[in-house]
């Protein structure tokens, strides 16, 4: 549900990418709303080096938010856990900025997950080491 801005106006909602790391969270706003319409929009994680990653929200391939933390994030999350949800959520909100469900009112016409990274033995191995 919307909540009101000032002068009664709509509040503006920015594009917010939220990650719990071991209940760390790691959070990534823009720094300007989305107009209306269809629209392109990304996150992107890398290592800027080995003990700092990098969460950038993009609009297009334009970078309109950018957040810095420790540490890397790991090769799984929640064995067994509860997925990936598009548009709604259940069980425990990821942020405090919502309350469940939290039904989205916009669209998906595309989704992709890409995930270039280490090669699969090296997930392995890192699994199963110490």
């Amino acid at each position: 549900m919307p909540s009101s801005g000032r002068n009664g106006q709509p509040a503006t909602t920015l594009l917010t990418f939220a990650l719990s790391r071991a209940g760390e969270m790691l959070e990534v706003t823009a720094t300007q709303p989305l107009s209306s319409g269809p629209q392109q929009v990304a996150v992107r994680y890398h290592t800027d080096r080995s003990d700092i990653g990098v969460f950038t929200l993009l609009h297009g391939s334009t970078a309109v938010g950018r957040l810095e933390f420790a540490g890397s994030l790991p090769f799984t999350f929640q064995h067994g856990g509860a997925g990936l949800r598009l548009g709604h959520d259940a069980g425990l909100p990821v942020s405090r900025r919502y309350a469940v469900p939290s039904r989205w009112n916009g669209g998906l016409s595309t989704v992709r997950l890409q995930t270039p990274g280490p090669a699969v033995a090296d997930v392995r191995t890192a699994l199963h080491s110490e």
